[in-house]
């Protein structure tokens, strides 16, 4: 009787699961649970694990994370279809309302700010399907009648069968539902000032062409991406807004608008590389990136002699601090487009 409990809540969660799947790919409202836990592990693995993981599996490592992630809610449902059950009685909707509340609590505690009303119904819809489901398994343990007294009855292994494809097409549907639809990113389609000061390239000879070197400017597509997101947040630029506080004289509120307009635009080539980038690494790029320089963003908020250093918040809930003297270089750039482009959704968008 444990093991069939234990199958009907696992069956029952990977339903439940892939409804909430579907719900995140049709609207970046509704996170992904699972994906949350994820993110908030990679965020608290101590720096030198991070960095073991990466080097001996890649971005393996990040897709094994979030498997890992949905094992754990799964052995959830499976364990609460256990526990709340009495004698001889399922009591699927205590499960399931324990359920929606593991997959809140997974979200409250990622990294990334939760939009929390369509969040919320998100999580009781996927944890009603889950009760659903839960009380359809153990309602009958020889069968469930379908229609009439003379109609032909369901079968338990028909059951989990059908709950096994409709959580498949759910997974499935969900995907290319949000793919259809187009929202899991933002709209990049806006307007960029023209740079001020141009791009500088000295005068020397033409970069040359040798098989199998990478070439001198590196396209947006090929430039390496090294993300501690599994799902990167969705900001519109017509939301977006830059706030500078702290040791200034003048806090400041800048939309995207307004810090084109109030600051000049300039343009450079710059050079990135990862840290963990080894020898003869692709952990590198050389763009022709735009922006304002951080120096004229902090003097126009009056940055005070106390100051040290210069902490950003970031959509996605990560910080990093760096020495004001660094960023008050004339290549601290915030920048807002590369090779001409707005910024890709993965390089920081908007």
């Amino acid at each position: 009787m444990r093991k069939r409990t234990l199958l009907d809540g696992l069956l029952a969660g990977c339903l439940s699961l892939a409804v909430l799947w579907a719900a995140s790919r049709a609207t970046t409202d509704v996170p992904f649970a699972p994906v949350a836990l994820a993110e908030r592990a990679i965020r608290a693995a101590p720096g030198g694990l991070a960095t073991f993981s990466i080097e001996q599996l890649g971005h393996s490592a990040v897709r094994l994370l979030t498997v890992g992630a949905i094992a754990a809610l799964l052995a959830i449902a499976a364990l609460l279809a256990h526990v709340t059950a009495r004698p001889g009685t399922a009591r699927p909707w205590l499960a399931g309302g324990l359920l929606a509340a593991a997959f809140a609590a997974a979200l409250a505690i990622g990294p990334q700010s939760v939009a929390w009303a369509p969040a919320l119904i998100g999580c009781a819809a996927a944890g009603s399907v889950y009760a659903l489901a839960l009380g359809w398994l153990a309602g009958n343990p020889a069968g469930v009648a379908v229609g009439g007294d003379d109609a032909p009855s369901v079968t338990r292994r028909q059951a989990l069968a059908r709950i096994g494809a409709g959580a498949v097409a759910f997974a499935v549907g969900g995907t290319l539902l949000g793919r259809l639809v187009a929202r899991r990113g933002p709209n990049t389609e806006i307007a960029l000032h023209r740079p001020e000061q141009a791009a500088e390239v000295p005068i020397r000879a033409p970069f040359p062409t040798v098989a199998g070197i990478s070439p001198e400017v590196t396209a947006v597509a090929d430039h390496y991406v090294v993300d501690i997101d599994i799902d990167d947040p969705v900001v519109q630029a017509s939301s977006w807004e830059l706030r500078v506080s702290g040791e200034v004289g003048h806090p400041m509120v800048l939309s995207f608008d307004e810090l084109q307009s109030r600051f000049a635009i300039v343009e450079q080539y710059s050079v990135l590389t990862c840290v963990s980038n080894e020898v003869g690494g692709d952990l590198v790029g050389n763009s022709r990136w735009a922006g304002v320089r951080l120096a004229d963003v902090l003097h126009g908020a009056g940055i005070g002699a106390r100051a040290v250093d210069v902490v950003f918040g970031c959509a996605d809930g990560y910080t990093v601090g760096v020495p004001v003297e660094r960023v008050m270089q004339p290549y601290a750039l915030l920048a807002i487009s590369q090779n001409g482009q707005p910024l890709a959704q993965e390089h920081g968008f908007p």
